[in-house]
């Protein structure tokens, strides 16, 4: 091999590894997380309260589910991942390059109904970058534009609420990869959650996202049908982990439908 064939092939070799660097999602996890909370039990002792200990694991690409009973974990495992709280001990993969937009029981945001979806979401993207990648995103989702939201489908309405949320207070072209879900397709009925669930989909693989979504969730369906990885807390610790279908639960869990 020449030295000129020889180079060739090194440059090729380099511009597929940062082609695949760029293209593919960094993949996010954690390893020997514990988690304590300190409280005072009297005037001269403390006591903590272990949340998390000794948790491990790797997100899917796409969507994972976080289920368990209450108090398990979910919500604080959730937090530091997405970089929102620090572990007491252990280390979280990438939590420093997250943007995360964590919603917890997404509430109907204090707009008015009777607006545009264009208008409301022209006033949240701070550039006209993110307003061109908005508009992309919303003939993929196949949600109109000139459509007042009183008038949207209820399906509609929650995904442009969790569009809204990604880029709501996004500063130049800075878009957050991370999403957390908790409990917020929980209450749906199963039309409007797999709508809702093929939605994320096309967000988690838009090439300006590829956004990676955590679903909390009590709901069984809710695991089942919308999520591509789900990973089981009791006590602060990995139950079970796996395919949707496959995991198991404890037994005192009490599912929801």
């Amino acid at each position: 091999m020449s030295t000129s064939q020889y180079m060739l092939l090194l440059a090729a070799s380099f511009l597929l590894f940062l082609t695949i660097k760029l293209c593919t999602p960094s993949i996010r996890g954690a390893s020997n997380i514990y988690k304590f909370y300190w409280k005072k039990a009297s005037l001269f002792r403390d006591i903590h309260f272990e949340a998390l200990a000794d948790v491990s694991i790797t997100l899917s690409p796409k969507i994972t589910s976080f289920v368990g009973p209450s108090g398990s974990g979910k919500t604080t495992l959730a937090k530091l991942i997405a970089g929102e709280e620090s572990a007491t001990s252990g280390t979280v993969w990438n939590s420093t390059i997250i943007q995360s937009s964590t919603i917890n029981h997404l509430f109907r945001q204090t707009y008015s109904a009777s607006i545009k979806t264009s208008s409301l979401l022209q006033s949240y993207c701070k550039s006209p970058k993110l307003y061109e990648i908005a508009l992309d995103i919303m003939n993929h989702l196949q949600i109109p534009l000139t459509e007042y939201i009183e008038n949207l489908l209820e399906s509609q309405r929650k995904s442009f609420e969790i569009l809204l949320c990604i880029f709501r207070q996004r500063i130049d072209n800075d878009i957050p990869s991370f999403l957390v879900l908790d409990e917020y397709l929980d209450k749906d009925i199963p039309v409007v959650r797999d709508k809702i669930y093929k939605n994320l989909l096309i967000l988690c693989m838009h090439s300006d996202l590829q956004l990676q979504v955590i679903v909390i969730t009590h709901s069984k369906s809710t695991c089942l049908n919308c999520s591509d990885k789900a990973i089981v807390l009791h006590n602060g610790k990995v139950f079970d982990s796996g395919e949707p279908k496959k995991v198991t639960v404890p037994k005192q869990m009490l599912w929801l439908p």
